[in-house]
């Protein structure tokens, strides 16, 4: 009985933890699509931007390469206070 009560709360964590990087993932995507319509719209702005999801909030910083390709530094951090950092490059018009 005390053997199942442990793999019982293991499998909680394990749960609980694959929901955190699903959270994450998700507020990756949605960080980036808004990035590159925000990007699009007001191509010099100050190099950093908030958004607020459902989730959490991500904060993106970036640095502009070239005419059409960025460098992304993301911060993110989920609803439950999890954080994850994320750098990445992207070309807003061909992707």
């Amino acid at each position: 009985m005390t053997a199942n009560i442990g793999l019982y709360q293991n499998e909680i964590r394990i749960t609980e933890n694959q929901t955190e990087q699903l959270k994450i993932e998700t507020l990756l995507q949605m960080a980036r699509t808004q990035f590159k319509e925000d990007v699009v719209d007001q191509p010099n702005s100050n190099h950093a931007l908030t958004y607020a999801f459902p989730y959490g909030d991500v904060i993106v910083e970036y640095t502009q390469l070239s005419e059409k390709k960025y460098h992304l530094y993301f911060t993110i951090r989920t609803d439950t206070g999890a954080t994850h950092n994320i750098m990445d490059r992207i070309t807003p018009d061909y992707e």
